[in-house]
């Protein structure tokens, strides 16, 4: 049994890097080693200490069928960014949970690597984020 990950411990003070700030569309999502593909419209907009994701799926692909979208704070610490979900429309995830990715750069695209779990075991994901 894989043990939960555990996120580094980012400053809440440090502005996210102009280079992060703007609108991105997520392109790709690989989960626990599966092919990559796609299965909504994602739009990440981010400021210098907020953000909004919000995610349409593209119906017959997978059981998702409602859209979702979170917003909040976001901090740096090297090559983290930590998503706070201060408002979320999933009623599932808890007031406050937050999302950390390792972030590095394909070119002119983000790559967002992280781990979330699913009961105690953790399952590694990958995103692909073209600037809009």
């Amino acid at each position: 049994m894989t043990a939960r990950p555990r996120p580094p411990v980012l400053p809440d003070t440090e502005p996210v890097p102009e280079r992060f700030r703007g609108a991105w569309k997520r392109v790709s999502l690989a989960v626990d080693g599966d092919a990559p593909g796609e299965h909504a419209d994602v739009v990440w907009l981010q400021t210098e200490r907020t953000y909004a994701d919000l995610r349409i799926p593209r119906y017959g692909y997978g059981d998702i069928v409602a859209p979702m979208s979170f917003a909040g704070t976001t901090t740096w610490g090297d090559p983290f960014l930590r998503w706070g979900r201060d408002l979320d429309l999933d009623a599932e995830r808890p007031p406050g949970a937050s999302d950390v990715g390792r972030v590095a750069w394909d070119g002119n695209d983000l790559v967002e690597t992280g781990e979330f779990t699913d009961g105690d075991r953790a399952v590694p994901y990958t995103e692909v984020w073209p600037r809009v």
